[in-house]
C-alpha cells in the first residue's frame, strides 16, 4: 500500500466510525472502540510496511564466531585470558 493512502484510509475509518446515527441500536461507548481498532489497524499496517524493510535488513546481517582476549587479574598478575564470542552483524 502506498504510504499517502494510509493517512485517507485512516481519516476514513474514523470518520466513519464518528457518524452516531448510522447505528443506532449499539452501546455508547461504540464509536471509542471504533477509534480505537481504526488506530490499531493503521499502526498495524505502518509496521507491516516496515517489516518489508527490516526483512531485508536481517537477510543482510551475518553471524560470526570470534575468540577474544580479556584482561583478567589472577592473584598479583594480570593475564589475558581468550574467551569465544558469537556475534551478529547487521548492516544498517
Amino acid at each position: 500500500m502506498k504510504k499517502n493512502l494510509v493517512p485517507l484510509l485512516i481519516m476514513s475509518i474514523v470518520f466513519s466510525a464518528c457518524k452516531k446515527d448510522s447505528q443506532p441500536t449499539l452501546p455508547p461507548n461504540h464509536n471509542e472502540v471504533t477509534v480505537l481498532s481504526a488506530a490499531c489497524v493503521a499502526t498495524g499496517i505502518v509496521l507491516f510496511s516496515a517489516s518489508e524493510r527490516n526483512k531485508k535488513k536481517v537477510k543482510a546481517s551475518s553471524v560470526f564466531i570470534d575468540m577474544q582476549k580479556s584482561p583478567v587479574l589472577h592473584q598479583t598478575e594480570i593475564r589475558n585470558q581468550s574467551f569465544p564470542v558469537l556475534g551478529l552483524r547487521l548492516n544498517l
